[in-house]
């Protein structure tokens, strides 16, 4: 039991830490170099909210504490880093749900469709970097290898600290996996930062075009930049390459056009990014296991026919929700902390006073009166919440 709680506390602490790579990595794409940058300052809420979980997940009002210190890190961080508001009171609220999810034992399994996810947003902000430079190219490339390697180390932790052995075994493979496709991807990206510029300039171009097209139609004369009106300066450090690409000057490039390069790249990445996640969807919804509410029915054989067997020849329900919950019942039967007969779980739960069994309540619930499917984590996690419970009334009996 307390291995079984260990892990699930070092699992939480680890989806904590990783969570907040998420904005750090998405802010760091908008972020200009200093000492105090608002990336680096979301790593640090993660940290300290992370150290923190052990500690709040066993008070009573964790949620006001975790509130407490979300308010905290934001006051710092205003006077110190004299951060936008909004921004910082949008990651406030990230904190809070992010702390929500990991006391409230929902799932906290970093999975490949958080990956993916990640991945396609962040490319994206990536690609706004090389059109418009705000961070070096350089720069970029080695915040989003070390981000990347770094966030798919979630998966590796969440697989490593589960009870299953092949899990284990996963780990290192996932690791090197989604590291080496987001690496991978990201080096890609860099040697097409010009193409990617000169596609980006077309599409705003165009986006521009369709909305002044009424106004010209009236009568009203709208001058466009075009791509061909950009000073040399904003080229940056794949300048040349992009003044080759514009001028035409290859044999190569005369033949086939900057404009059906950037389309044929456009529409590929497209392509690709639509089969992977497709394919994610297709997989994940094939591994997704639940516990049915109705738990399975048993059979007997009577006279060469199947026949369901009656719920009476059973000890314990089949359900696993259902299991843990009579086992606690009839081992603290006939005690003071027992369920009474007029009890209802969430009364006999609020009695007890015990942190957490409040909020696995609505998972017994969901089974027993919603008719409704619950995960494998969530599963574990009331057992594992009931087992707790069970050792703190032991240890209020022998205080």
């Amino acid at each position: 039991m307390e291995r079984s709680a260990k892990k699930h506390t070092i699992s939480s602490v680890a989806y904590i830490l990783f969570s907040f790579l998420y904005p750090a990595l998405v802010l760091s794409a908008f972020a200009e170099n200093g000492m105090f940058s608002l990336h680096v300052t979301s790593l640090i809420w993660g940290v300290v909210l992370a150290a923190a979980f052990p500690f709040v997940v066993r008070m009573k009002n964790w949620r006001a504490v975790y509130g407490i210190l979300a308010a905290l890190l934001f006051t710092i961080s205003f006077f110190i880093g004299d951060w936008p508001v909004l921004l910082l009171a949008v990651l406030a609220a990230y904190s809070i749900w992010i702390a929500v999810k990991a006391c409230t034992g929902e799932s906290i399994q970093i999975t490949s469709g958080n990956l993916m996810v990640f991945f396609i947003v962040f490319i994206w902000f990536y690609i706004f970097q090389l059109v418009y430079e705000t961070v070096q190219a350089s720069e970029l490339l080695l915040y989003l290898i070390a981000g990347f390697i770094l966030y798919s180390a979630g998966t590796y932790l969440n697989h490593y600290f589960a009870d299953r052995k092949d899990k284990k075994k996963r780990a290192g493979r996932e690791l090197v996996k989604w590291s080496s496709l987001f690496s991978g991807v990201t080096v890609l990206l860099y040697f097409l930062a010009a193409p990617l510029r000169v596609g980006f300039y077309q599409v705003f171009d165009g986006i521009i075009w369709v909305f002044t097209l009424p106004l010209t139609l009236i009568g009203l004369e709208i001058e466009r930049a075009e791509i061909s009106d950009m000073p040399d300066g904003e080229s940056g450090e794949s300048g040349s390459l992009e003044q080759g690409l514009m001028t035409g000057n290859n044999e190569f490039q005369e033949v086939i056009g900057v404009e059906s390069i950037v389309t044929f790249l456009m529409i590929t990445g497209l392509i690709a990014v639509s089969g992977i996640i497709i394919y994610l969807l297709i997989v994940k919804a094939k591994k997704v296991v639940l516990i049915p509410a109705t738990a399975e029915t048993s059979y007997v054989k009577s006279n060469m026919v199947m026949k369901p067997e009656k719920e009476g020849n059973h000890k314990e329900p089949l359900n696993k929700i259902r299991k843990a919950l009579f086992r606690l019942e009839r081992k603290l039967s006939g005690k003071a902390s027992g369920r009474r007969k007029s009890e209802t779980v969430r009364e006999w739960f609020d009695r007890l006073d015990i942190p957490r069994l409040n909020e696995c309540v609505s998972i017994y619930e969901r089974v027993r009166y919603g008719s409704m499917d619950v995960t494998n984590d969530e599963a574990e996690y009331f057992k594992m919440v009931l087992k707790e419970a069970d050792k703190e009334l032991n240890s209020r009996r022998d205080g």
